[in-house]
């Protein structure tokens, strides 16, 4: 993804996912494994053999990062050893749907890597619903965890949100934002329902993202619009998938 000079690219961590939330493709089909750390490098390595240098790392392709702690954690080691690919640790962002022991255990490796929480709902009753993962980790012990986090590593923590226009994007749920979050040094990026066919909502409209941004923001959240890209491959946010075996 090119953005003002800059190079990012998305890489995976697992091949499929187990997490299962309704609105992403990349669960569809469960995990079938892990990626090994040298596997998750060559992601890397491929695109630059084949375009340009890489600025930035997000790992918030197919997969849960920190259910396959151990090699993200040697993938970190080595992309930013200074005799290898000497990459910064804030040029590295790490997306979770929130397994709070591991948030904790990340925080205490003492790297200040960007950590990304895939929310998306305001109430714990609404995200169980969509995110099975909820039914262990609730949304106040994921931002005790994340204020760990900022303590620890001094970044800042951003909150993923993906609108899906009249069910999380309510009154209710801005309210509820501001009560979580208003005060704390956070951001929260409001990434667009991009449609699969397995979950029964459409693409969030233009004009009902930058209402609920607005909303947000008189509230004094700190709240953006991602940028969506990839659609047309079915590579966007929530789109990950493998057609190629169907």
């Amino acid at each position: 993804m090119e953005y003002n000079n800059r190079n990012t690219i998305c890489i995976s961590s697992q091949v499929g996912c187990k997490m299962g939330c309704k609105f992403c493709a990349s669960t569809k089909n469960g995990l079938e494994r892990s990626l090994s750390a040298s596997e998750i490098i060559e992601e890397i390595y491929l695109l630059e053999r084949e375009n340009s240098n890489i600025n930035n790392i997000v790992i918030m392709g197919i997969g849960e990062p920190l259910d396959n702690f151990s090699n993200i954690e040697k993938f970190i080691k080595i992309i930013t050893d200074s005799k290898g690919r000497n990459l910064s640790h804030r040029a590295i962002t790490i997306s979770t749907v929130g397994l709070v022991d591991k948030i904790y255990e990340l925080a205490d490796l003492g790297y200040d890597i960007n950590l990304a929480v895939s929310l998306h709902y305001a109430f714990d009753e609404k995200r169980m619903i969509y995110m099975p993962s909820a039914k262990k980790y609730k949304i106040k012990e994921i931002v005790k965890a994340c204020d760990y986090y900022l303590d620890k590593t001094k970044r800042r923590i951003s909150y993923e949100y993906v609108v899906i226009d009249g069910v999380n994007n309510l009154e209710e749920d801005i309210d509820q934002l501001e009560s979580l979050f208003k005060g704390k040094n956070i951001h929260i990026n409001l990434i667009p329902l991009n449609p699969i066919e397995e979950f029964k909502h459409s693409k969030t409209k233009s004009n009902v993202m930058e209402e609920f941004q607005k909303k947000l923001s008189k509230k004094g959240l700190n709240a953006t619009i991602r940028r969506s890209m990839g659609s047309d491959i079915d590579a966007s946010c929530g789109q990950l998938r493998n057609n190629y075996v169907r």
